[in-house]
């Protein structure tokens, strides 16, 4: 299955997807800049997703939305929008036939403080149930009473993920995880380290910019660790 998307957000990023499915694993290939991911990568990246931290707590409701309407929520900062993991979780549900309906908002130099207690806007949309799952970025120190607002606050049909980008501190989100039972966690993280370790160049996953933010390569692995935290 080809499907080419002209992206009117970034117009260097038009990209086609080709998706195969076996029993084992799922791989995507994608086009990014003009210049496909290696098949290799491609199967790189599907094979670490197993071997990061992609858990689902206690009641979790994950991999469990094919074939059915799922709304999920994405917040972070600018490593949203660098990477574009919304988009191309978006095209990828689509070339699958998943009702997935994606919303992220990004938020310059966002961490979960400024979404738990300064955007009272995004509050009555969850409330109300609107998502299925919230994937939350943004544990930069300091982030367990706020974190906690979400846990309390954020309704016990919707599954909370905590997303960690590859500049937060696992040393915070994990124990985070580990004390909250209904919370599930999918290591976005762990799995672009993993990739580096693997011998697939830093650079070609995190721009060269002051705060090394993810480029489209690492988020193209975000959604597909999302991807696979949803339906496979």
């Amino acid at each position: 299955v080809i499907y080419k998307q002209e992206s009117n957000r970034a117009p260097e990023t038009n990209y086609r997807l080709v998706y195969c499915d076996t029993s084992s694993m799922f791989v995507f290939t994608i086009l990014l800049y003009g210049e496909a991911v290696k098949m290799e990568t491609a199967q790189q990246i599907a094979a670490s997703i197993d071997r990061v931290l992609i858990l689902g707590g206690n009641g979790a409701g994950e991999k469990a939305y094919s074939g059915r309407e799922c709304r999920i929520l994405i917040l972070g900062n600018s490593f949203l929008s660098s990477s574009q993991v919304g988009e191309i979780l978006r095209q990828m549900a689509m070339e699958c036939g998943e009702n997935l309906y994606v919303e992220d908002v990004g938020i310059g130099m966002a961490n979960v403080h400024t979404f738990a207690f300064e955007c009272p806007e995004i509050w009555e949309q969850i409330r109300a149930n609107w998502y299925d799952a919230i994937f939350v970025c943004g544990f930069y120190g300091g982030q367990t009473v706020p974190f906690q607002y979400f846990v309390d606050e954020v309704p016990d049909s919707t599954k909370l993920v905590i997303f960690p980008a590859h500049n937060e501190s696992s040393e915070e989100a994990l124990p985070l995880f580990t004390a909250n039972p209904r919370v599930g966690i999918a290591d976005w993280k762990g799995l672009l380290d993993r990739l580096v370790s693997l011998g697939i160049p830093k650079d070609r996953l995190v721009i060269d910019d002051y705060y090394g933010h993810t480029d489209l390569l690492g988020g193209y692995a975000g959604a597909c660790l999302l991807f696979s935290y949803l339906y496979r």
